[in-house]
């Protein structure tokens, strides 16, 4: 996590050095990660921040619990509590494993991650999504297209602009042995509490065919520079 942020700070200090005009985001083939770090991402390219998520609906199971055995643990319910109290993320976790198995319960959100305008990239924005655009990925571009901060390019990411899923448990199948991943997690980017079942739609449709990966060639970056030198 530190790492990220630095380099994510340490880029966007380069980008406003040199006065880039048009900057592109590739989240294709990204799988998704950290709500917190959503946050951090999208706070240098909007003056107002962000909160993500709105609000997470959990229910505390054996199953949620087999995911993070040694989350479960005393000693780091002390950690959490003395070292990171004031963490959204870190508490919503702690909070859902501390309810009876079974019980379901909804936690809110509301602290932003900003930074100072002079920080903040003001130009042209692009964001690269495919199919495999999931996740935490998904809630950068909902928030990137309800904002309308700039231009999607590529294919329907793998999520709606309501919100996702989240926190995935390994299981065994039973009868066939076979491993699968389930969502804890209910993740919502508002309070209306409504889901979409479409993933999100780009701007311009361009999708990476078999012939450009043999050719070592990027259609959408091609697309996006081309569009950059129209406008």
């Amino acid at each position: 996590s530190k790492k990220y942020r630095r380099q994510i700070a340490d880029s966007f200090r380069q980008i406003k050095e040199s006065k880039l005009q048009n900057l592109i985001l590739d989240l294709r083939n990204n799988g998704g990660g950290s709500s917190s770090l959503v946050e951090y991402l999208y706070s240098f390219i909007d003056t107002a921040g962000y909160n993500t998520p709105s609000n997470v609906i959990g229910r505390n199971s054996r199953l949620s619990n087999s995911r993070s055995r040694l989350m479960n643990s005393v000693f780091a319910d002390v950690v959490m509590a003395l070292f990171f109290a004031r963490d959204e993320d870190v508490q919503s976790f702690r909070h859902f494993t501390q309810l009876p198995l079974g019980a379901v319960d909804t936690v809110y959100f509301k602290n932003p991650a900003k930074q100072a305008a002079d920080a903040v990239y003001n130009g042209n924005c692009y964001v690269l999504m495919n199919g495999l655009t999931a996740s935490a990925a998904v809630d950068f571009t909902s928030a990137f297209k309800k904002r309308n901060r700039g231009v999607l390019v590529g294919r329907q990411c793998l999520g709606p602009i309501t919100g996702t899923w989240g926190n995935p448990a390994a299981f065994t199948l039973p009868k066939t042995g076979l491993r699968v991943s389930i969502s804890t997690i209910r993740y919502n980017y508002d309070n209306t509490f409504r889901y979409e079942r479409a993933g999100i739609l780009p701007d311009y449709f361009v999708e990476r065919s078999a012939q450009d990966v043999h050719a070592d060639r990027d259609s959408p970056v091609d697309f996006v520079i081309n569009l950059i030198k129209k406008r």
